[in-house]
């Protein structure tokens, strides 16, 4: 008698290897679930749709006050709990269609709006911003992102940043000035946990030039110190721009931007720059260019955790990384589970689902979602667990806009605005059902035939067993029966049939109850096979 054990489903959904090849732990199908810190396969919970927009309204954010959507008609009727931001058009009447991005300023929306003519103009608190100066290359864009202070955006080649603490002005010549002080930047912690503080000291010296110190403190306690002049400041050291494409190839069509540890770092579909962004201008450096990686989806990068910025490559999911104690960056394949699953997905999606793929952090357990037309590629990642694992959902509707508010994940579709597990004090859970397929088990024996003796699980809640026993028909198996509670103590599911490798296949049935998902622990197949009665 043999038996063959999954303890745990730590691996996730795994599609780098055959079903027949692939290793206990993982799963070859996980839809509508995702792997808890225990490393169970446990049921996603419910999609409720909360608030139903009336027609005339585009886009999705937030601002201290609640949710927000967007249209260029007085406000059409939304519903309590969301409000309305006007954005028009210069001649007050072509139609607002979309809003491409937004950050939050000062805890005001800054928003870029495309209307029916194709133009796009940018907006801060619902005013149209105009002053962009007469310099050619300054013209509204996106994406937008707030950092240190100002207001950047991205346009053709050129990284655009507006005055500081001013997020309407673009103008270089506007004349704004960086006032004297010292300002300290600490770093992102390392591996080990350690911290670089970095002290800049500005001042201002009789003649006008500005002497500039800068100070780093490093982990194991050496100091530097730097000291440099820079000449008298002239009008517009604030505002301006860079063009990216004279300092690396590949950045002559930025596509998106993100904040990397207490950098910026800025994509174009083949090339990431990663740059240090001073107030002044003057201080602003490149830091570092990684080639042949990149994305056309400036919605997919996301910061996770402190150090790391995941984003949507033509190759897969993608991390930009700290390499070692340097914290140079290196692109990872935090993907590769589901690369091939991933890139065939996407080379089936229309260029605009794939231009408007959304990366968003759950907040309750930390999860990335990747949401990409009506698929969310789920990643969850517990370390003290050994947990790194990726999941699929299906909410059943095409996912248009993310955003997280209040610790709650808010999806818009059409006019019909979701929250994910609603808006209780507790997620509320639904009779979707989780499905979790085991790779093709052979208990080290994979060309010897076995005679199987049963199933055992641990679970709650209620869910459907079949088994599949040919890996050269994936979709072909049998039903074994129902599991409704932990067998291992008793009520051993039967079963009799002989094959060379087993596939278990779960299938959550009906809603376990309204606060907590159907579970599904672990599993084990009992077997008896002819080298057994040999050996006895």
């Amino acid at each position: 008698m043999g038996t063959i054990w999954i303890r745990e489903f730590t691996g996730g959904l795994d599609t780098r290897k055959l079903a027949e090849t692939s290793k206990g732990g993982t799963l070859v199908q996980a839809v509508d679930g995702h792997i808890n810190r225990g490393g169970e396969f446990e049921q996603r919970a419910a999609f409720v749709p909360v608030y139903t927009l009336p027609k005339g309204t585009v886009g999705l954010a937030f601002t201290k006050a609640g949710p927000t959507v967007f249209g260029s008609i007085p406000d059409p009727g939304v519903p309590n709990g969301v409000n309305y931001q006007r954005l028009q058009h210069p001649d007050g009447a072509t139609e607002l269609v979309a809003v491409r991005s937004f950050d939050l300023f000062s805890g005001k929306i800054f928003a870029v709006g495309t209307f029916a003519d194709g133009d796009i103009y940018q907006f801060y608190d619902g005013k149209r911003v105009t002053n962009y100066g007469t310099n050619t290359a300054v013209v509204p864009g996106s994406p937008v992102r707030t950092f240190g202070r100002k207001l950047y955006y991205l346009t053709g080649p050129n990284l655009i940043y507006s005055n500081l603490a001013d997020p309407t002005n673009f103008d270089a010549d506007s004349g704004t000035k960086i006032p004297d002080g010292t300002t300290t930047d600490v770093s992102a912690p390392d591996a080990d946990g350690k911290t670089t503080k970095t002290e800049t000291t500005r001042k201002t010296n009789g003649d006008g030039t500005v002497s500039i110190t800068v100070v780093v403190t490093k982990p194991d306690g050496s100091v530097t110190t730097t000291t440099s002049t820079e000449p008298a400041p002239t009008t517009g050291v604030g505002a301006g721009f860079n063009d990216l494409s004279e300092e690396d190839y590949g950045s002559e069509d930025l596509t998106a931007i993100g904040r990397y540890q207490n950098y910026l770092a800025i994509f174009s579909d083949r090339t990431v720059q990663v740059r240090y962004m001073d107030p002044d201008p003057a201080l602003s450096k490149g830091i570092q260019s990684l080639h042949n990686t990149g994305t056309i989806s400036p919605r997919s990068v996301t910061e996770f955790g402190d150090t790391d910025l995941f984003y949507l490559d033509a190759s897969g999911l993608r991390s930009l990384k700290a390499r070692d104690a340097s914290n140079a960056a290196v692109s990872t394949d935090i993907g590769s589970a589901i690369d091939v699953l991933l890139t065939d997905f996407v080379s089936q999606q229309s260029a605009e689902d794939v231009q408007n793929a959304i990366g968003v952090i759950e907040p309750r357990d930390g999860r990335f979602w990747l949401a990409i037309g009506d698929t969310i590629f789920v990643f969850s990642y517990f370390p003290a667990a050994k947990v790194s694992a990726w999941t699929i959902y299906k909410p059943g509707f095409k996912v248009e806009e993310i955003i997280v508010y209040k610790r709650r994940v808010y999806l818009r579709s059409g006019d019909q605005i979701y929250v994910y597990g609603g808006l209780g004090a507790e997620l509320l859970y639904d009779d979707t059902e989780a499905v979790a397929w085991l790779p093709y088990l052979d208990g080290d024996r994979p060309t010897e035939t076995k005679t199987l003796q049963g199933i055992d699980a641990a679970v709650r809640g209620s869910w459907r067993v079949d088994i599949g026993m040919d890996p050269a028909q994936v979709e072909a198996s049998d039903k074994i029966g129902v599991v409704t509670e932990t067998t291992f103590m008793a009520n051993r599911i039967p079963a009799s049939h002989q094959a060379t490798h087993f596939s278990l296949r779960f299938r959550s049935t009906g809603r376990y109850l309204p606060n907590k998902p159907a579970v599904l622990g672990s599993a084990a197949i009992t077997y008896s096979a002819e080298s057994d009665k040999a050996r006895s």
